[in-house]
């Protein structure tokens, strides 16, 4: 079967990025051709633009001096150079500009997922404006099979107008299985959209640590500290958390992600490290201080004790579902009280239904009643 899948835009969000490369491993271990949709990196007037930029560049860079200026490297590919190396290699994309009906013909199935790809204000650029795109509008009409799987609303509370409501509910109708991420998820499909969802693991969590392991080159340099930091929200109130918690602990705290420099008065952002760096982190640290679901994850997966820093602004609900499927809700600072045996334990059960919601659905030869 050839299978598209439609989740968030790559760029240099390392759960975003490795929960694609899971959803693709998965479904093609299943035996079926998979691409993943993605969208350009950019618009169509940037060819008009790019000189323009490139004449201004220049002049800041031999007339004011800046010599750290790159003409002719966009700021973007600058900043994902490392993240975009990873991507090329091992996903298989497919960059469309506009998904359309000519499209979709194309496939035999759609899956929509994972990451929060149904919450409206992540849903959103300039090539892709609407929601409704999330929820397959551009298949209407086709013959093929239309799945979510581990779609998330990001949050408890569902974010959509009512104009959004009423497309996006017809829409979903026409799926044929619908899975969530989070169990406030399955509530909210039942309560707004009028629809039955079951909640599913994270496509991130059907892989082991050896698969993640593999992605990493033999020899590569180990992490700089034992205590793998990766917070995307870091105030000065956090930072100060993580230098006591480090003091107490007699850890060494590293970071893998781009900081932000000021260059002439003007912010600018680092390159962003690569993801088997990333990884290569979980391996080496004792302990893991976050404010990210899929470091969380990965902490899981990698049996490190973790502290989870509730990030309210990125969707709560996430990491209370998370945590409450595993047990892990109630754990003292640093989670070494964990039983990483029940943990495994709940983690093959789930494993295995969420493996086979997939393999169902995909071998189902009617619709199933929403």
């Amino acid at each position: 079967m050839k299978i598209a899948v439609l989740t968030l835009p790559f760029r240099t969000n390392y759960g975003q990025i490795l929960q694609g490369y899971a959803m693709q491993t998965v479904l093609k271990r299943m035996g079926h051709s998979v691409e993943m949709l993605d969208e350009p990196h950019f618009a169509w007037d940037y060819y008009f633009r790019y000189p323009l930029m490139c004449l201004k560049r220049t002049c800041e860079k031999y007339i004011l001096g800046n010599k750290d200026i790159e003409v002719f490297v966009p700021e973007h590919v600058r900043v994902r150079q490392h993240t975009q190396k990873f991507i090329n290699e091992h996903i298989q994309r497919r960059v469309v500009r506009r998904l359309t009906s000519d499209v979709a013909s194309e496939y035999d199935a759609f899956v929509v997922g994972s990451d929060q790809v149904w919450r409206p204000k992540y849903f959103v650029s300039r090539h892709r404006p609407m929601i409704d795109i999330a929820f397959l509008s551009f298949t209407d009409g086709c013959d093929v099979k239309r799945i979510s799987y581990a779609a998330s609303f990001g949050t408890d509370e569902c974010e959509y107008s009512e104009e959004q409501l009423v497309g996006c509910r017809r829409y979903l109708k026409e799926f044929d299985a619908i899975s969530v991420r989070e169990q406030s998820g399955v509530t909210i499909c039942k309560e707004c959209f009028d629809a039955n969802a079951v909640h599913v693991l994270d496509p991130t969590m059907l892989l082991s640590a050896d698969d993640y392991l593999s992605l990493i080159p033999e020899g590569y340099p180990a992490s700089k500290g034992d205590m793998l930091v990766y917070v995307l929200d870091e105030t000065e109130q956090v930072k100060t958390y993580i230098e006591e918690i480090s003091s107490k602990k007699g850890l060494t705290p590293f970071r893998v992600y781009a900081e932000q420099k000021v260059e002439n008065g003007k912010p600018k952002k680092g390159i962003q490290p690569p993801v088997e760096q990333w990884l290569q982190g979980f391996k080496d640290a004792k302990l893991v201080v976050t404010d990210s679901f899929h470091a969380c994850v990965f902490a899981i997966i990698f049996h490190k004790p973790f502290i989870c820093l509730g990030n309210k602004n990125r969707g709560m609900s996430r990491f209370d579902s998370l945590l409450n499927m595993f047990d892990l809700d109630n754990l003292d600072e640093g989670q070494n009280s964990i039983d990483w045996q029940k943990v495994d334990d709940i983690l093959c059960r789930k494993k295995n239904e969420s493996i086979l919601f997939l393999s169902n659905v995909l071998n189902a030869n009617q619709k199933r009643e929403i």
